[in-house]
């Protein structure tokens, strides 16, 4: 016991009476095993493949738990990027939108007041390297929790990185760094089915290939909402390979 970091025993101390349980409990069953394998070596094999599987488990619900907590919306900073229009924008016959994230979007989704209902969103730039995020401090923070459910205790402590969430969400392999990329979240915990908040676009970027009659949609679209309307055209004055936007 004395060999295991107090973070295990969170938040419980380790001369509680609840950690003298856990002690006790598995003492009991450490002898149970020890003699059910004298008797059964071939049950070793057993054993490992039970927690093998309970720590897959874990995994699985770590990372449902991470895909439904949040959603997640993806912006560039570069309107004039030929990859982006080529990759995103169905090689330039697509359109994109501009939102003005400056302004707070938090509110809640039946009103403007705090309460259980109440979601908020954050924008945050991506951070491009070669190596993924490590949650292994969150998959041992889960594991000690079921743990402790199964011994038929609560677990009330809080998760030992409150911006995990957010760094498994913002990290990327440098092949994407060309893209500029910011993501933005919406958090609700009270409704994880929730996935939306409304935000006018600020303006609208019609790409050089778009075809006429999508390009009427979007213009008369725009003129209806009172947004900005652009068309993005190949700069014929430059010798780089360069967009500019024209406004219409």
């Amino acid at each position: 016991m004395a060999t295991l970091p107090d973070e295990f025993f969170s938040p419980y101390k380790k001369d509680s009476p609840e950690i003298q349980k856990i002690v006790e409990n598995l003492d009991a069953k450490i002898e149970n095993l020890r003699a059910l394998l004298e008797r059964h070596p071939n049950k070793l094999h057993n054993a490992e493949s039970e927690f093998i599987n309970q720590i897959e488990n874990i995994e699985k619900v770590l990372y449902r738990h991470f895909r439904i907590s949040s959603k997640i919306a993806c912006f560039s900073e570069n309107i004039e990027s030929t990859l982006m229009w080529s990759h995103y924008a169905n090689c330039h016959k697509g359109f994109a939108l501009e939102y003005d994230f400056t302004k707070a979007q938090n509110k809640c989704f039946n009103c403007e007041k705090h309460c259980n209902d109440f979601a908020f969103i954050n924008l945050y730039p991506v951070i491009y390297g070669n190596k993924r995020y490590d949650a292994s401090e969150m998959a041992g923070h889960f594991f000690v929790k079921q743990l402790l459910v199964n011994l038929g205790l609560t677990h009330n402590g809080n998760i030992p990185d409150q911006l995990a969430y957010t760094k498994a969400n913002i990290y990327k392999g440098k092949d994407w760094k060309y893209e500029r990329e910011w993501r933005t979240f919406l958090v609700c915990n009270n409704n994880p089915g929730k996935n939306t908040i409304t935000v006018k676009p600020k303006a609208i970027y019609i790409g050089t290939e778009t075809s006429p009659v999508h390009q009427n949609i979007l213009v008369n679209y725009a003129k209806t909402k009172e947004i900005e309307i652009f068309k993005m055209k190949i700069d014929t004055y430059s010798d780089e390979f360069k967009l500019v936007r024209e406004k219409i």
